[in-house]
């Protein structure tokens, strides 16, 4: 009640509180969560905190004197320190939690090329659809958002059956209609997905899913897909040097439940025998939405090693050719920010 008498200091104070520090992680409702004490992999105890050097912009600013995500040095598994009962996980993308914005304008740039959100990597994954998929397969993409991927591959592969699914999808459902794209409304996480499926992908979703509840999830996705079927997941990658530079994997508590490197998820897959990799590519949203992430980290982080990082690009960014080389070297080498993981579902009686 009294922020207009406290100056910057005592505020920054007032944030770094055990009070506030639970609201950010309890997403300031009534969500139920629920501390991590051991590793919700392998047991350990053996623990690292993970400090943000940047201030977040995304949730609003937060301490870096707080640790928010928790390292396992068992296994190398990343959370946040309280993990999200799945029962309340739709509270986290509510209306409040949507953007108002021009949901048909964000959906026919992406179909018409024109750009948006995490775009490169949405082309790159439209190719790897094209090169896997034949006519009449049966693709749902779940925690669709608004949608505009679904809409994508169904205007260039007018034969494929395509579903969008997330907890919600009313406020889009005319616009995914006038695709020929089907709506579903299902929370994918608890309900089962489908059935006799070729492709099912997941982009940016794994990350957004609480720990206990993950192998239900891919359990799901494996009984949906038929024999020999693909399974597709894009995510932050903990792997990546970029990523890692600019904080860019501990973005966004308590979105963020989980944070996973690519050759994490491959063996977790792998060793639960649902799925096997079959190809891997990376993008780097930090590179592709270049002047609005680095003006951010240039003007604005309160660490001066990554002011003077973002300086140092910015310097590249000036000779295009240089810069477009160097994004797609470090793409190319698998050292995006975002890993891209196709799997193909091996057989297993579940």
């Amino acid at each position: 009640r009294n922020i207009k008498k406290i100056t910057i200091k005592e505020f920054i104070k007032e944030l770094e509180k055990e009070k506030i520090f639970n609201l950010i992680l309890d997403y300031g409702e009534n969500v139920r969560t629920k501390n991590v004490i051991t590793c919700l992999h392998c047991n350990s105890k053996n623990f690292i905190p993970l400090y943000c050097n940047t201030s977040q912009p995304t949730l609003g600013f937060l301490p870096s004197s707080r640790s928010f995500y928790k390292k396992c040095i068992n296994c190398d598994l990343i959370l946040l320190s309280k993990q999200c009962r799945i029962e309340d996980l739709e509270k986290f993308y509510d209306k409040f939690e949507r953007p108002l914005t021009n949901q048909k304008k964000i959906i026919s740039d992406l179909v018409e090329k024109r750009g948006g959100t995490h775009f490169e990597e949405k082309l790159r994954v439209q190719r790897i659809f094209q090169k896997f998929l034949k006519k009449e397969s049966k693709i749902v993409d779940v925690g669709c958002g608004f949608g505009e991927f679904p809409c994508l591959i169904k205007k260039f592969n007018p034969s494929w059956n395509v579903t969008g699914m997330d907890f919600n999808l009313d406020h889009v459902r005319d616009i995914l209609d006038s695709y020929s794209v089907n709506v579903e409304n299902k929370n994918f996480v608890e309900e089962k997905i489908g059935g006799k499926l070729d492709m099912i992908s997941a982009m940016h979703v794994v990350e957004h899913i609480p720990f206990p509840n993950l192998l239900d999830f891919f359990i799901n996705i494996h009984k949906s897909l038929n024999v020999g079927g693909y399974f597709l997941l894009t995510t932050p990658n903990y792997n990546s040097s970029i990523g890692k530079s600019f904080d860019y994997h501990l973005a966004m508590p308590p979105i963020h439940q989980t944070i996973f490197s690519d050759s994490w998820l491959t063996d977790y897959l792998k060793k639960k025998k649902l799925f096997r990799l079959i190809k891997k590519e990376s993008c780097s949203v930090i590179l592709e939405n270049f002047e609005n992430w680095f003006s951010y980290y240039s003007d604005n982080a309160p660490n001066e090693d990554i002011r003077n990082m973002a300086e140092s690009w910015k310097s590249i960014y000036k000779n295009k050719k240089l810069f477009e080389n160097l994004k797609k070297n470090i793409n190319d080498t698998n050292d995006g920010s975002e890993t891209i993981l196709l799997f193909q579902k091996l057989r297993r009686n579940l």
